[in-house]
């Protein structure tokens, strides 16, 4: 295992441009672990621009993965789609009806990736703020109202944030502080 979690870190700085080859190629085996251990980690589109890099270089061969893991890329690329049209759709909700907002995380800082496209993302999150247009200063318990009143499910609410149900396809986690220290 040792092994493998060296050529997955190598596998990392390929891909990120730091590094431009492993010191010995990873057996097919040990790019089966290599994928396994990049789709638990939520790196298998990243890492796809490492292997293509590996694979640019004379003389090496495609491991058996290589479907599997442009098959994972390719959902990536979908979900991706369908992410960004929704996190657009939230802005546009929210901005109508006098809230400000800024997409965090996943969506909000794939653009800094060489491949946005490939940015494995989980859910949208939403920093929402009120633009001055609101009743009160309470940006929780107004943007909670206003859900409410347009027919959406809300779910756990805690002082940070919460998860409401604005689409069946893409979770969303609506933030009222950008951040939190305890």
């Amino acid at each position: 295992m040792k092994d493998v979690t060296k050529l997955f870190f190598d596998l990392i700085q390929i891909s990120l441009g730091n590094k431009s080859g492993f010191e010995r190629l990873p057996s097919d085996k040990e790019w089966q672990s290599l994928f396994d251990l990049a789709d638990k980690q939520a790196l298998t589109s990243v890492l796809l621009i490492g292997l293509d890099r590996v694979l640019s270089q004379p003389g090496v061969t495609k491991p058996s993965v290589i479907f599997e893991w442009i098959g994972a890329q390719q959902i990536t690329e979908s979900q991706n789609r369908l992410q960004n049209e929704r996190a657009k759709q939230l802005t546009v909700l929210f901005s109508k009806h006098g809230f400000r907002s800024c997409v965090l995380k996943g969506q909000g800082t794939a653009l800094y990736y060489e491949k946005p496209e490939y940015r494995q993302c989980g859910d949208i999150d939403i920093w929402v703020k009120e633009d001055g247009r609101c009743k009160t200063d309470d940006v929780r318990s107004d943007v909670l109202q206003f859900v409410k009143t347009k027919g959406f499910y809300v779910g756990h609410v805690d002082i940070k944030h919460s998860d409401i149900d604005f689409f069946d396809d893409v979770p969303v986690e609506v933030h009222f502080l950008p951040s939190w220290n305890r």
